[in-house]
C-alpha cells in the first residue's frame, strides 16, 4: 500500500492493476525469450529477428514495460504515481525508440528496410 492511501482490502483497481502488471511483463519478456530462441540456433547469427510478438510491432516489448509500470501504479492505489510510466513512456517515444531504430538500421540494412515494411507500427499494432 502507498503512503497517503488508506486501503487494507484488495479493491478492484488494485486487481485490474495486478492483471495489467503481469500481462505487461509478459508483453515485455515473452518477445524478448522468442528472439532469444530464435538467435540460439547458428544459421539465425547476424539476422534480424522479425517473428513472434516482434512481428506485430517493432518495439512491442516497450509497450510490455508501460504497461507493467502501469499496472504497479494502480496497485499501490496511489494515482500520483502514474507520472512514472507517462515519463517512460516518454522517453521510449522520444528517445529510446529513436536510438535503437537507428543501430537496427546500421546493424541490419538489408533486412531492417524489409523489416519496416512489413511492420509499420511501433509500439501498439494498428494504432502506433
Amino acid at each position: 500500500m502507498a503512503w497517503g492511501t488508506a486501503q487494507t482490502r484488495a479493491s478492484s483497481k488494485g486487481l485490474a492493476g495486478l492483471l495489467v502488471f503481469l500481462f505487461g511483463t509478459w508483453l515485455n519478456v515473452y518477445p524478448e525469450w522468442q528472439r532469444h530462441v530464435w538467435k540460439r540456433e547458428a544459421c539465425h547469427q547476424g539476422r534480424l529477428y522479425m517473428g513472434g510478438l516482434f512481428s506485430l510491432a517493432r518495439h512491442i516489448n516497450y509497450t510490455g514495460e508501460i504497461l507493467s509500470f502501469v499496472g504497479f501504479s494502480l496497485v499501490t492505489g496511489a494515482l500520483w504515481t502514474m507520472w512514472v510510466p507517462a515519463v517512460m513512456g516518454l522517453g521510449m517515444c522520444t528517445l529510446s525508440i529513436r536510438e535503437i531504430e537507428f543501430y537496427l538500421s546500421q546493424r541490419y540494412k538489408e533486412d531492417w528496410a524489409v523489416y519496416i515494411q512489413q511492420v509499420p507500427w511501433l509500439m501498439i499494432p494498428g494504432l502506433f
